[in-house]
């Protein structure tokens, strides 16, 4: 009851209760003051009844409106914290240890030693109960997070049960009989629950869970080690969203070095002043302009990744004529496929009938072909793609723009852009920039330039 007049009182607010502005503003401070009081008259036999559950109780009523730093005031009260760290020792681990055991020699980085990394992955409800066990359960190779190897802990993560509201961050949940919390990190998997493909759309499915990493409440503590490593990497507010892919994103272990790089940035240079010059294998100058972003990792250092250098050599190995049927393999899965035209492509196209005939004419021959192979007729997730890339189907490539004004396609076999003429457009910042390409168009698609 005590919580529902909470709640009452914090919505108490002139946009949902009509009346005079003051007068409802006085009352909303009536009904907080008469909370407060309350709670203070029976926390002894809230604390009795409800043990550790009186934490989310009483914590999310002291935060008054500040309700995403409710778990936090709890811990700046001395007689919490000290009642939580007493009954859940706060986890140690010795993080300068960690850090000087993963320097080297500058540029020598080095694979993981063995079980370096290894992640214990666990997904909870807010229950506490256990979704989905660590893979590894199953026999399955440990995948590797920064997470645990700094810290030496399993990752937990919170499948959340519909849309997050700022009271489902402040509250805690037992997970082998501790309080855990789930509001220090997001990252992009907590927006899974709002993405839906058409396939999805189309096969009547919903979307997949949202997500967030757990810790437990006392690793929360002020000066704990967990505590010292969040402020040294997340020592601003706005790091809450980004610290899921920095710090607990798992990977395979292969695809991982350890070790001390040096590290350069370089301000936007136009022209061939810029100050970092690609050079290629005979130390000719590539003419690349590296701005608007662009990263780069020395040669030298790709090749001590595991999974890089052995890509690599399979690649080197079949263009030499002397790789073996697991290198084979593995170049072959690299080839490039067939894609529909990504729909904002479209908008290049000029918005008249001869464009507009050319669509119908690629998705009739689309059609005809779907219902030549197909056993039942063409499904509405057909139709939709074929509505929204205009029909065109095409080979996916990478292609660098260079600063010398033209766009560089790979050297790999392209039969099917041999027997035909294509018109190479990209996007440099606000305007749509024609460059030269060794292959000339079929038929001059024009863009609607910008301005």
């Amino acid at each position: 009851m005590l919580k529902a007049y909470s709640v009452v009182a914090h919505q108490w607010k002139p946009r949902y209760i009509s009346g005079e502005r003051e007068s409802v503003k006085t009352h909303q401070e009536t009904l907080k003051q008469w909370v407060r009081q309350t709670l203070d008259r029976t926390r002894p036999l809230i604390e009795t009844d409800l043990q550790e559950m009186s934490w989310n109780l009483i914590a999310q009523i002291e935060a008054d409106d500040a309700i995403l730093d409710a778990l936090d005031l709890r811990l700046a009260s001395a007689a919490h914290l000290e009642a939580l760290t007493t009954r859940y020792p706060p986890r140690r681990f010795d993080l300068a240890a960690r850090h000087e055991s993963l320097r080297t020699v500058v540029g020598n980085v080095v694979p993981p030693e063995p079980s370096g990394g290894d992640t214990t992955h666990v997904t909870v409800d807010l229950r506490g109960r256990e979704l989905e066990p660590a893979a590894s359960s199953d026999g399955a190779e440990p995948a590797y997070s920064f997470y645990s190897r700094l810290t030496g802990q399993p990752l937990v993560e919170v499948r959340l049960p519909g849309e997050l509201s700022a009271f489902m961050l402040a509250r805690t949940f037992q997970y082998k009989d501790e309080p855990w919390r789930f509001d220090m990190f997001g990252g992009s998997r907590l927006t899974r629950g709002r993405r839906k493909s058409a396939r999805d759309i189309a096969a009547g499915r919903s979307a997949s869970a949202s997500v967030l990493p757990a810790v437990r409440y006392a690793d929360s503590a002020p000066g704990s080690a967990f505590m010292e490593l969040a402020q040294k990497l997340a020592p601003q507010r706005e790091d809450w969203s980004r610290m899921q892919r920095a710090l607990m994103e798992m990977v395979p272990p292969d695809h991982v070095v350890e070790g001390t790089l040096r590290l350069g940035w370089f301000e936007d240079v136009a022209g061939p002043q810029h100050p970092f010059r690609l050079q290629g294998p005979h130390h000719e100058r590539i003419a690349l302009c590296p701005n608007d972003g662009c990263g780069f990792l020395r040669w030298d250092v790709a090749m001590r990744i595991p999974v890089v250098r052995e890509h690599i050599e399979a690649w080197e190995a079949v263009r030499e004529a002397r790789g073996d049927e697991a290198q084979q393999k593995l170049v072959d899965g690299q080839q490039p496929g067939f894609n529909t035209l990504p729909p904002q492509a479209l908008m290049h196209f000029p918005r008249d009938e001869a464009a507009l005939d050319e669509a119908r004419e690629v998705m009739q021959r689309r059609l005809n072909g779907v219902d030549r192979h197909a056993s039942q007729a063409v499904d509405c997730l057909t139709l939709y793609q074929l509505a929204v890339s205009g029909g065109y189907q095409g080979r996916r490539i990478r292609a660098v723009p260079s600063a010398d004004d033209r766009l560089y396609l790979p050297t790999i076999p392209l039969p099917a852009l041999r027997s035909c003429r294509a018109m190479c457009w990209w996007a440099n910042r606000r305007t749509i920039r024609r460059t030269c390409c060794p292959l000339r168009p079929r038929r001059s698609l024009r863009p609607i330039r910008r301005t």
